[in-house]
Order: C-alpha cells, then sequence, then structure tokens
C-alpha cells in the first residue's frame, strides 16, 4: 500500500462525507442527544459529590476517601489538570493533599491543606464531603470513635442521575454511528458510482480505498466519542490513556464498517442489516439502563470491550492495568475483523481485474 495515495483518497473522503446528510446525521445525533439529555436530566435525582485527589505520595487518607460509595472521585496525576475541571465543574471539590499528610494527622501537628472548590456547587454536596472528611481524618489519625451511625436507605439505593445512566449507551451511539455507519455509507456510495471500476486504470489499489475509508470512520468515531465525553464532562483524570482508548476503539468500529460496506450489495441491505443488528452494537449500553441486571450479560457483546475500557477510565479512572484484559480481547476482535477484510480485499481486487 502506498501511503501518499492513502492519505489523498482520506482527504477526499473528508471533503466529499461534509456535504453528505447521512454523514452529517451520524454525527449530530449524538451531540445533540448529549446536550438534551444534560439540560433536561442533568441534575435529576444526582446526589453523589464529585470529587478529585492530587496525590503523589498515595496516601492513607487519599485511598479511604476514594473507597467511600456514597461519593464520586477521580484520582489525578497533574495538579493543573485537576484545578482546570474544577474550574469547569468537572468535579465539585478538588483536593491537594500534601506531603507527610497520614504521619501529620497521627502526630496531631499542623499541617496546609489545600482545597479547590467549584462555585456551584450544592451545599447538600458540601456537607456530605465536609462530614465524611472528618471522619476520614479521624480514622487516620488514630482516634477513638465513640459514637457509631447507621444508615437505613429509604427509597431508589441508585442516586446517579439520567444523564449519567444514559452516559454508556450515548458512547456507544457515537462510537458506532460515526466509526460503523460512515465506512459503511461511504463504500455502499463508491458501488453505486461504480467508482471501484475505475482502479483497474489508476495505480491505486483496493486495498488503499479501504484503508482510507477505514480511516475515516475512526476519524468520526473518535470526533464523536471524545464531544460526548466532553458535553457530560467525563473525561476523567487520564485523558491521553482515555483518547488512546477511544482511538482503538473507534478503529475496530471503523473495520466492522468497511467490511458491512463492502459485504452489503446496497443502501437497503447496509440499513436492513444495521437495523437487525443494532442490538448487537448498542447492547451494552441497554444492559446498563437494567436494573440490577448481571454484568456477566454486558460482556456477551463484542462491543462491551469497546465500551468498557472507555467507562473505566471517564467514570472511574482506571489506569491501564486495570483494562488490560479487555484491550487484549479487543485486540483480538479486530484481528478477526482484519483478516476478513484481507480476504474480501483479494476477492473482490481479483472480479475488478477480470473486468
Amino acid at each position: 500500500m502506498n501511503l501518499r495515495r492513502i492519505a489523498v483518497l482520506y482527504a477526499r473522503e473528508l471533503r466529499a462525507s461534509a456535504g453528505n446528510f447521512l454523514m452529517i446525521f451520524a454525527l449530530v445525533v449524538p451531540v445533540v442527544f448529549s446536550l438534551l439529555i444534560n439540560l433536561v436530566f442533568g441534575d435529576v435525582y444526582s446526589g453523589k459529590p464529585v470529587l478529585g485527589f492530587y496525590d503523589p505520595e498515595n496516601s492513607q487518607f487519599a485511598q479511604l476517601m476514594m473507597a467511600q460509595t456514597h461519593l464520586k472521585s477521580t484520582r489525578y496525576d497533574s495538579l493543573d489538570k485537576m484545578i482546570s475541571d474544577v474550574d469547569l465543574g468537572a468535579i465539585e471539590t478538588g483536593y491537594v493533599v500534601p506531603q507527610g499528610f497520614d504521619q501529620a494527622l497521627k502526630d496531631g501537628t499542623q499541617i496546609d491543606f489545600t482545597v479547590y472548590a467549584w462555585g456551584e456547587a450544592s451545599l447538600n454536596s458540601r456537607l456530605i464531603t465536609d462530614t465524611t472528611i472528618a471522619n476520614v481524618i479521624s480514622q487516620v489519625a488514630g482516634l477513638p470513635q465513640t459514637a457509631h451511625v447507621r444508615l437505613h436507605p429509604l427509597g431508589p439505593a441508585d442516586q446517579d442521575s439520567l444523564a449519567e445512566k444514559l452516559l454508556p449507551l450515548l458512547i456507544l451511539m457515537s462510537i458506532m454511528l460515526g466509526g460503523v455507519m460512515v465506512p459503511a455509507l461511504t463504500m455502499i456510495g463508491e458501488k453505486q458510482s461504480r467508482t471501484l471500476l475505475a482502479l483497474n486504470v489508476t495505480p491505486t489499489r483496493l486495498s488503499e480505498v479501504f484503508a482510507a475509508k477505514t480511516l475515516l470512520g475512526v476519524t468520526m468515531g473518535t470526533a464523536t466519542g471524545l464531544v460526548t465525553l466532553a458535553l457530560n464532562r467525563a473525561f476523567g483524570g487520564q485523558p491521553l490513556l482515555l483518547v488512546g482508548v477511544m482511538l482503538l476503539g473507534s478503529l475496530a468500529a471503523s473495520l466492522l464498517g468497511t467490511l458491512l460496506g463492502a459485504l452489503a450489495r446496497d443502501m437497503n441491505t447496509l440499513l436492513a442489516t444495521l437495523k437487525g443488528g443494532g442490538i448487537l452494537l448498542i447492547g451494552p449500553g441497554i444492559v446498563d439502563l437494567i436494573p440490577k441486571a448481571p454484568a456477566w450479560i454486558a460482556r456477551l457483546f463484542p462491543t462491551y470491550y469497546i465500551l468498557n475500557p472507555v467507562m473505566e477510565i471517564a467514570e472511574r479512572g482506571a489506569g491501564l492495568g486495570d483494562i488490560w484484559g479487555d484491550l487484549l480481547i479487543l485486540l483480538g476482535l479486530m484481528a478477526v475483523l482484519v483478516i476478513a477484510l484481507t480476504r474480501i480485499i483479494a476477492g473482490q481486487q481479483k472480479r475488478l481485474a477480470l473486468l
């Protein structure tokens, strides 16, 4: 394959997709849904304070705070990133844990503790956070606890907002619409216009056309996925890792889209295939909406291994070591798609040569 020809084809695909209604639809729909859901339901039923910790020493204090199930906590490797997220409202409070904080608590010595607070954080969140910090500080300092509170929750235990519950589905929609539909639709367009037949009189190979389509899907899937995460303030504490995982997931989706476009005879066949198999693409997001649904059900869907690493990083601050198993499975699925595409390209290249 010639990289220069692939780049030229990729640039042509970008220009052509700018005026295509279905391409615009695939990009705009998840963004519009994210905006509507956040504007209407963003804070409804949301009762968990959102905190961030910059703690180079990995203190016991931060570990205990991160373990509190009634808080949503993220660990940051960059102080500037945490301050930026507080300023944007992505987290309500950011804590800079100083060196020797645990020992200072145990020794009873005075130590400065820097806290950054978002101006629009609710009073309820601040009260919950302050009470939890006081209890954790007492625990780290080894102070005796003479009172033990028993909490009896009444009503639904799930305090996530509707926007948070729908976030996995929105992310999957973003990646699938951009990564699967865009290359598939452009492949069908090439067939209908019969431009692939022109390859017989040009040095361009069919594999280079497929590569350009796949790159277009990666671009669209990654862009819509990252915009959806940004609108939902869900970048977490490791944005570079998140972008890398998003690129990998979008590549898998784009390989699938290119494969579907190569196999489908026309637009009706493609749309019927997507309609019939759509549940396989967005299944993990739907499972997340079902209360008390067993976690193993979501693992049955191939797209789970695209979605779960993204959610682990964005919502739970996971590192590469926490998601490597899912990524290995995803790489295996991608290898299967690459093998299938290679065989299809070889077969179609032979047929074109006979025409």
